[in-house]
């Protein structure tokens, strides 16, 4: 049903100082089709593109900080959102849900970068759309 992996970009609008977030983006699958025997991901019924959004939140933890040094903040979170899986004969949509861990390698007053690695749980379709996403962000002030 599902590309075995896929690769995208995400806006990423950071509400306050604190951590919530919501999350706009775009994923493409990155098999490519054979001329051998026709595998699951590039058979024509599997979904080759999804958009999603969402609404997050991370956390810090008191015994490490609260995240209030410049490098090395590491943090945990969510997101949940909806997303719309797509290819040229059919499209459904599926709410998800996403907990996560993160590591902020740097920040400043006008600068976040950071790395996280989640795990999309869809409420529907769950065995064969769920998977890990790793994801790096360079955030900044404007």
């Amino acid at each position: 049903v599902t590309s075995p992996v896929y690769q995208g970009v995400f806006l990423k609008y950071v509400f306050t100082r604190g951590k919530s977030f919501a999350t706009l983006g775009a994923y493409k699958s990155t098999a490519k089709p054979s001329n051998a025997a026709d595998t699951l991901a590039n058979s024509p019924s599997a979904y080759s593109e999804f958009f999603a959004f969402g609404f997050g939140q991370d956390f810090y933890s008191k015994h490490l900080g609260r995240g209030n040094r410049k490098f090395l903040n590491l943090y945990t979170g969510y997101t949940i959102g909806g997303m719309l899986l797509s290819n040229d004969l059919k499209n459904k949509f599926s709410t998800y849900v996403a907990p996560s861990i993160g590591l902020e390698l740097f920040k400043n007053k006008y600068v976040l970068i950071d790395t996280k690695l989640n795990y999309m749980v869809p409420f529907k379709d769950t065995r064969h759309v769920r998977g890990l996403a790793f994801n790096a962000s360079f955030n900044f002030v404007f």
